[in-house]
């Protein structure tokens, strides 16, 4: 049923954006975004991520809206190349999970920060927030695979920056 459906999940979002039935309107552009994806249109699907956000406007959406600026972060502005796009939701993202008093989230959105500024090659600026991310999870013990990421983008960025001391530490 829901395959069936997929090609329509833009024009029901819209239709029940029209009814002023947001979180429909939402649920139904975050569903296009999936299937765009599904279909390597990156830039539609960008493209219904955003009206979501448009849409996800008060103080019951925070949660959601940190989510799905932590989805644009890590992956979809950089498959659509606009890293400053990126860096920018990263962090609002990790400002919301701040807010939130979610220090594993904020974590999480501060290593797509981080990865966002290496991919433009701002490898100073990436370790800053890995380092940010790595002392926020040094508290978080349980979170062993967020940790593991944050070491290993801490060695890449190290590489590249020529300390291979540190890359190997």
């Amino acid at each position: 049923y829901a395959t069936r459906l997929s090609p329509y999940y833009s024009k029901l979002a819209y239709h029940y954006q029209m009814a002023e039935d947001s979180t429909r309107a939402v649920d139904y552009l975050l569903k296009a975004a999936e299937h765009a994806f599904s279909v390597y249109a990156f830039v539609d699907a960008t493209e219904y991520m955003e009206k979501a956000l448009d849409l996800l406007i008060g103080d019951e959406d925070r949660q959601r809206r940190a989510q799905l600026l932590l989805s644009l972060a890590s992956g979809v502005y950089i498959y659509t190349g606009q890293p400053d796009k990126a860096v920018e939701a990263g962090i609002a993202s990790f400002t919301l999970w701040r807010d939130l008093g979610n220090p594993v989230k904020e974590a999480d959105a501060l290593l797509w920060v981080a990865f966002a500024f290496r991919w433009q090659g701002r490898e100073s600026s990436s370790l800053s927030y890995i380092k940010r991310a790595v002392d926020m999870l040094q508290e978080h013990p349980e979170e062993k695979a967020l940790l593991a990421k944050a070491y290993v983008q801490w060695a890449t960025v190290a590489s590249f920056m020529g300390d291979t001391a540190v890359a190997l530490e």
